[in-house]
């Protein structure tokens, strides 16, 4: 019987810094940049906007808070108070607006207008609690999944975003929606 000899390795720890671009139009979020948010709940999503210009925190107690890109929080949205849950967010390609999932309810949909800052939209197509959201690169559409395999595909049109399709997948739990170009 062979043993097999367990060598202790050494491996040196290496820090990456990132440099992130400048937009002429905001100030992005840079690696080197920090703060400390005290929140009062889990924070259950993290969502970075495209071109950097803000960040957006979803809580287990249903607020959603965005940040600049100084961390400064210039919005607060509290969902329904009598309901904890936890929110799945999505920012349109163009930071017009923010998508979050289980708003009011677990199986309804809130769009945020960025400029605005207010909820402008409520979707609620879905019967069952939503478990996930993919945005298309391009920003037109998004897609919802329910826990029952229900996915909604939604479509941006003037006013905000419809409903496109809807796609049944039976017996399945949908855990992520991943948008594609083509």
């Amino acid at each position: 019987m062979d043993r097999i000899k367990s060598i202790p390795i050494s491996l040196p720890l290496f820090l990456l810094i990132i440099a992130l671009p400048v937009f002429p139009q905001s100030e992005p979020f840079s690696a080197v940049q920090s703060k400390i948010i005290s929140l009062d709940a889990w924070a259950n999503d993290v969502e970075f906007s495209p071109f950097g210009t803000y960040v957006a925190i979803a809580t287990r107690d249903n607020q959603v808070r965005i940040l600049n890109s100084r961390f400064r929080q210039i919005f607060i949205f509290r969902g329904n108070e009598n309901y904890s849950s936890s929110s799945v967010l999505g920012f349109s390609q163009d930071e017009k607006y923010l998508v979050f999932l289980k708003y009011k309810s677990r199986s309804d949909i809130g769009i945020i207008d960025l400029d605005n800052m207010e909820v402008v939209q409520t979707l609620r197509e879905h019967e069952n609690q939503l478990s996930c959201l993919g945005m298309s690169p391009g920003g037109r559409f998004f897609a919802t999944a329910a826990s029952s395999g229900e996915i909604k595909i939604w479509r941006r049109n003037i006013v905000g975003y419809e409903l496109h399709q809807e796609i049944e997948i039976e017996g399945s739990i949908v855990r992520k929606l991943v948008g594609s170009r083509s």
